[in-house]
């Protein structure tokens, strides 16, 4: 049998598999999801509807959290398939070796590596923004809030704002703040790149232009810092917040570097961080871990059953325990790097280890 036939049908064979367990996991959970929308159905003129797309929009980010799970349990299946079926003596039989299979598998991480790297940092932000939006525009109760296409828009009297993005972490981009005279006339105009909600009155703005429009001229002022404050409370955060977890990998790295120069609390935003670059790096040590128990696998009965709870077990451990190694870094002001990325590293010496053994 030619190798390429052989990867292809190996790789088809573990994506099915993997895709298949990775839907039906994060499935189950997003309807525990949906039972959480359900008690905000009648807010606003948000609706049933309402609450099913915002649980598609965020199923692919649940997806990626079950990925180290569906690995296990893709490649002991995909073994056992080969082993069960006689597949694996034929292949071998026809000159297919060990680092044959180790080598393809090897591959088959990686390219989910480099998959999930690009959801986390593109797909997901994307599609957790886009539901938050979707949401917040429908719930809001807000008369003086509007949310649509063109970004957030409030207005009282005399101003009107308009914030072209709100991003995981209340982050605000591009921000306008027009202000009136009695007249209707355009008395200034504020503009600023990047601020932060500070609470429902007020925002602090960055880097802001103001242009002040006088019987005299236009005059220009330029303040790195400003805080603006407003009459009424528009900044509902339970709305309009976007939870820091929805970032892209580039935004939180860069929101805990910000946080940390400023002498906050970066902690927690660097372990969401770290949480989710471990995964796909778990994805592909735990798919490797199980390559030297399977390769030379004699074929038997009875053992896929007990293979995958044990896998079930693993792939839930794994599940939890990126979770609470997380908030243990927090609360004791650990490095995350060391107590979520130290093991998986340990983990692919012990991969390298027993791997070196099958191919001798």
């Amino acid at each position: 049998m030619k190798p390429k036939v052989v990867s292809k049908r190996i790789f088809l064979s573990f994506l099915g598999i993997f895709l298949g367990i990775t839907f039906i996991l994060s499935a189950l959970f997003s309807f525990m999801v949906l039972s959480n929308e359900l008690s905000d159905i009648g807010k606003g003129y948000y609706n049933l509807g309402h609450a099913i797309l915002f649980v598609i929009l965020t199923l692919p980010g649940r997806m990626i959290e079950f990925t180290p799970m569906s690995a296990i349990i893709a490649t002991i299946i995909t073994f056992e398939n080969m082993i069960r079926h006689r597949e694996l003596i034929a292949l071998k039989a026809s000159g297919i070796s060990n680092k044959f299979l180790v080598d393809l598998f090897i591959k088959i991480s990686t390219f989910f590596v480099i998959i999930i790297f690009i959801t986390l940092e593109f797909v997901t932000p994307f599609l957790d923004r886009q539901a938050n939006k979707i949401r917040s525009a429908a719930i809001t109760e807000n008369k003086n809030l509007i949310i649509g296409d063109q970004g957030y828009w409030a207005r009282e009297e005399n101003w009107m704002l308009n914030i072209k993005e709100i991003k995981a972490g209340n982050l605000l981009e591009n921000i306008s703040i027009y202000r009136y005279n009695k007249t209707g006339g355009l008395s200034s105009y504020i503009s600023s790149a990047e601020g932060e909600i500070i609470d429902k009155k007020r925002l602090l703005l960055k880097n802001v232009i103001q242009k002040d429009f006088t019987e005299g001229g236009i005059e220009n002022s330029f303040y790195e810092e400003k805080v603006m404050t407003f009459d009424i409370p528009i900044f509902n955060m339970d709305i309009i917040s976007v939870p820091i977890e929805a970032a892209s990998l580039s935004k939180l790295f860069n929101q805990a570097m910000l946080l940390k120069e400023r002498g906050e609390n970066y902690r927690y935003t660097l372990s969401i961080f770290w949480q989710k670059t471990s995964i796909p790096f778990a994805v592909m040590a735990i798919v490797l871990l199980c390559i030297p128990f399977f390769v030379n696998r004699i074929p038997t009965r009875g053992e896929l059953g007990f293979e995958i709870a044990v896998s079930i077990i693993g792939g839930t451990l794994i599940y939890f325990l990126k979770y609470i190694l997380g908030y243990v870094a927090v609360i004791f002001e650990i490095n995350p790097f060391y107590l979520l990325m130290f093991p998986i590293l340990i983990l692919f010496v012990v991969d390298l280890f027993l791997i070196r053994n099958v191919l001798k």
